[in-house]
C-alpha cells in the first residue's frame, strides 16, 4: 500500500454564549474557589412518580452578586437531621463531627448572567449535602447546583430500617426530571 500523507488542521475559535459576556473570570487553578460568593436556597417540590406524587427536599447553591455576602453569617448544616430520632439521639453534639460548614449564605441575590445548571444526585445512604464542598465550589465558579434528598435511598430512610420502617420506593430519575 502506498504511504498516505495526512494534514490535520486544527481551528481554535473563541466561543461565546448569550448572557456570558459579563461573567467574572475564574482563577486558572481549578482547585481555587471562583469569584462569586455562594447563595443557597432550600425548598420542597412535589414531583410525579410511578405511585402518584411525592414531596422531595431540594436545595440550590448559586453564584451570588459580588459583595452581597458582606456582613452575612455563613450557613452550615447539622447532619444529624439526616438520621431518624433514635439514631440522632446517639450522636454527640460535636461541632467537628456533626456540623457541616458551608462556604455559602442563605438567600443572597443571584449574580447577573446566565449560568449552567448541575443536577447532583446523591448515592445510597447519603443526602443532598454529602458533597457540599464540591457543590459550593462549582457555584463559586459560576454554576447553579441543585440537589435533592432522594426518598428511599437517603441516609434517613436506610437507617430507619432498624426501626422497622420500610423505605419508600426510589425514583431518582423522576426526582431529577421534577427538579428540572
Amino acid at each position: 500500500l502506498p504511504a498516505m500523507k495526512f494534514t490535520l488542521v486544527w481551528t481554535v475559535a473563541a466561543a461565546t454564549c448569550p448572557g456570558q459576556e459579563q461573567l467574572l473570570p475564574n482563577p486558572a487553578d481549578p482547585s481555587v474557589r471562583g469569584p462569586y460568593p455562594v447563595g443557597s436556597v432550600l425548598g420542597s417540590l412535589v414531583v410525579p412518580n410511578a405511585d402518584g406524587i411525592r414531596s422531595i427536599t431540594v436545595e440550590a447553591w448559586y453564584p451570588a452578586k459580588p459583595g452581597s455576602d458582606a456582613g452575612q453569617d455563613p450557613w452550615g448544616y447539622d447532619i444529624r437531621v439526616h438520621t431518624p430520632p433514635k439514631q440522632r439521639a446517639k450522636l454527640a453534639n460535636v461541632s467537628n463531627v456533626t456540623y457541616q460548614a458551608c462556604g455559602c449564605y442563605r438567600d443572597l441575590p443571584v449574580a447577573d448572567g446566565v449560568f449552567p445548571v448541575v443536577v447532583y444526585i446523591h448515592g445510597t445512604a447519603a443526602f443532598r449535602t454529602e458533597s457540599l464542598h464540591q457543590q459550593t465550589h462549582w457555584a463559586s465558579r459560576g454554576f447553579v447546583v441543585v440537589a435533592a434528598d432522594h426518598p428511599g435511598i437517603q441516609l434517613y430512610d436506610l437507617l430507619n430500617v432498624v426501626n422497622l420502617v420500610i423505605p419508600p420506593k426510589t425514583d431518582q430519575a423522576g426526582d431529577a426530571r421534577g427538579v428540572l
